[in-house]
Order: structure tokens, then C-alpha cells, then sequence
């Protein structure tokens, strides 16, 4: 199998003989809000809502492993220059990881992500940190999970996606907003009111672009925003490049 990397747009919204909207991309499961511990979380009323019609979906979709549960490691340098690409002006990266990592001091024991950012002193000095507390799913359940949040100035996304990005969670999608310097209270402060379309309405209208991973192994990106189309996208995250650093790492990898 050839390594590929797809961009795809989610179907537009639907609307009834009245105008009234009766399907929304954002309601797909794969494009949902709803799930185990995302930021906002409504599954109800994101499929029908009338206050996201602007919104826009994308799927961008990395693609060369033989086993369909593999994160497909080897796209990891396509999500860094993806990340580093889709930028607006000065605005940085707010990045959620829920996941754990080896324990230095203790062999054979891990830490959650979360501890390791707070224990960290070269990261507190340069980015700012908050934990949310988050709805998730658990059977017929829902309990509240932590997920933190971590401001990532340009120069250090790449350290932060490589320490962090392979030791997430399956099931526990990585998130991003890109939004403007010094907004870490923001996303407190979405996390802390009632769920709804609102509040996803104020969220997409304050980033530049907003994403998740999906499936469960963290391979795909998700990305919503209303100020970018599908060609804005291509250009921004430079896919022709993609597409053919894809080609030559799977090349590699099978000589």
C-alpha cells in the first residue's frame, strides 16, 4: 500500500423547504463534539443547529499502514509541517494531550501527561497551562475527565508534537485551537459553561481554525473554521508538499 495523504471536505449543510437547517457536518460522528472528553461537548444539537451554518468540516487523512489500527506513525513529520503551516498573523497553538509518559525515576511506572507539564519548569516558563474539566462518555454514563490545555509559541510546536503526540491516549482525541496569544482563560472559561451550540458558536468564531484527531488511534485531523475553504486549506497546509514527502517516506520505508 502507497503512503497518501487525502484532504476532503465534509458535506454542506442541509436545509429544509423552509431554510430551516436539518443536517449539519458537524453532527457526523467523526466530526462530532460529542465523545470521550472533548472541550465542548452537545451531540444533540450540533447535527440540526441553526447557528452553525457558516461552520466548515475537513478531513485530512494519512493513509499506508496494512493495520487499520496503526497510527500511522510515520505521518508524524506531516503533522508537525501541517500544524506550523496553518497559522494566522502571530497566533498560537492551544494543544490538548490526554495521555501518559515514562516515569524517569521510577522504571516500569508512567505519568499522566497533565503532571509531567506541571512538574516541567522549562515549560511553565515559556507557555501557559490550564486543566478543564470535560465531559466524557463512560458506558451509559458521563463523568467528567481533566484535559489539559498547553499555549505553544511557534518555536517549540515541534518539541511539544513530538514528546507528546505519540503518547495519547487512543480513545482520547487530541485536540488544537488556534487562536490569538494569551487566551489559555478562554478555554477555561468555554469548558465552564453549559454545554450547547453557543458555546461551540462563539468557539469557532474566535480561532482561525480548530481540530481533533479521529479515529480512536489519534491518525486523522478533523479541522472546523469558518474563514477557510477547501483551496484556502490545500495552500495553507501546502499539500501538494504532503503528498510528496508522503511518497518518498513510503519509498523509504519499504527499500
Amino acid at each position: 500500500m502507497e503512503y497518501e495523504v487525502h484532504l476532503l471536505e465534509s458535506d454542506r449543510v442541509q436545509r429544509d423547504q423552509e431554510g430551516v437547517i436539518v443536517h449539519h457536518p458537524l453532527g457526523y460522528k467523526r466530526a462530532s463534539f460529542g465523545g470521550y472528553g472533548f472541550l465542548m461537548y452537545d451531540p444533540k444539537s450540533l447535527s440540526k443547529s441553526q447557528l452553525l451554518d457558516d461552520a466548515k468540516v475537513f478531513y485530512l487523512e494519512f493513509l499506508g499502514e496494512v493495520d487499520p489500527y496503526d497510527r500511522e506513525a510515520w505521518a508524524d513529520p506531516l503533522r508537525t509541517m501541517v500544524l506550523k503551516h496553518l497559522r494566522y498573523k502571530n497566533w498560537n497553538w492551544y494543544l490538548s494531550f490526554i495521555g501518559d509518559l515514562p516515569d524517569s525515576s521510577t522504571p516500569g511506572h508512567f505519568i499522566p501527561i497533565s503532571q509531567e507539564i506541571q512538574d516541567n519548569i522549562f515549560w511553565k516558563e515559556i507557555m501557559n497551562f490550564v486543566i478543564v474539566q470535560t465531559p466524557e462518555r463512560y458506558a451509559i454514563k458521563e463523568r467528567l475527565k481533566e484535559r489539559p490545555f498547553l499555549e505553544v509559541p511557534e518555536q517549540f510546536l515541534p518539541q511539544v508534537l513530538e514528546r507528546y503526540w505519540p503518547r495519547a491516549y487512543p480513545a482520547y482525541p487530541i485536540q488544537g485551537l488556534h487562536m490569538a496569544p494569551g487566551q489559555i482563560e478562554q478555554i477555561k472559561a468555554w469548558s465552564e459553561k453549559p454545554p450547547s451550540d453557543l458555546v461551540v458558536r462563539e468557539m469557532i468564531d474566535q480561532v482561525f481554525v480548530a481540530f481533533f484527531t479521529w479515529p480512536a488511534e489519534n491518525n486523522h485531523f478533523v479541522f472546523v473554521t469558518n474563514k477557510l475553504d477547501l483551496e484556502d486549506m490545500k495552500q495553507l497546509i501546502r499539500l501538494d508538499e504532503l503528498q510528496e514527502m508522503a511518497g518518498k517516506i513510503g519509498v523509504r520505508n519499504k527499500g
